[in-house]
């Protein structure tokens, strides 16, 4: 029997990590480069702390070149909901052309930290009420104001804070018509904290690392 060959890939270590949040239409003040353990951080003036940014990662200097590695580290990122562009590369590193060794480098383009939005809704309904022997049928208007901050405290918390204003009027089919009118508001606020609040320990854990915590309150 002819034995099979085998193909063995080349395997490739990350030297130094690069990251930067692009500054767009010169929106930010740009900044110096925070270095640490083979780990650079440019923010440009974009108002977060690199920790956050640096939890989210997986790439690190020193450790083998891993395809899931690189697609978590996207897929983190994404999950901040704070940049629109996201673009992770490798490079071969030059200073050291004897060494099978890449530079990552991972750019970002902030989205916008504030967002609006105006949801107006029309409100119908219809029962039957067998105490009365009668239809009833309720209309109304609702509107839903709703405001999101990302970052809001410099550490990728999202904050989302809702008001919904309703005004219905119910009236029964038959002789004896009665109106009833009946107005609700409604106050909702909630943020998302991209770690586990007040348990740093457990967010060591690799399984954990991508744990959220959620805070939410409501006032009707």
């Amino acid at each position: 029997r002819t034995p099979k060959k085998s193909i063995r890939h080349e395997q490739f270590y990350i030297s130094s990590l690069f990251i930067e949040v692009q500054n767009p239409n010169g929106l930010f003040k740009d900044s110096d480069t925070l270095t640490k353990n083979n780990i650079s951080v440019k923010l440009n003036g974009y108002n977060i702390q690199p920790a956050s940014i640096v939890r989210q990662i997986l790439i690190r200097p020193g450790n083998l070149y891993s395809q899931r590695e690189f697609e978590l580290s996207y897929s983190r990122l994404l999950d901040l909901s704070l940049f629109n562009i996201i673009d992770i590369s490798f490079e071969k590193d030059t200073s050291a052309p004897d060494k099978n060794l890449l530079i990552a480098r991972i750019n970002l383009i902030p989205a916008e930290r504030q967002a609006y939005s105006i949801e107006p809704q029309f409100i119908t309904s219809e029962q039957n009420n067998q105490v009365i022997i009668a239809d009833q049928r309720t209309f109304g208007l609702a509107n839903v104001l709703s405001y999101q901050n990302r970052n809001f405290f410099r550490g990728a918390e999202t904050f989302d804070l809702k008001y919904r204003f309703s005004a219905e009027t119910q009236f029964n089919n038959n002789d004896s018509i009665r109106f009833f009118n009946t107005i609700q508001h409604n106050i909702s606020a909630s943020i998302f904290f991209p770690k586990l609040w007040l348990l740093p320990k457990l967010q060591q854990s690799t399984k954990l690392r991508n744990a959220k915590t959620a805070l939410t309150a409501n006032y009707i």
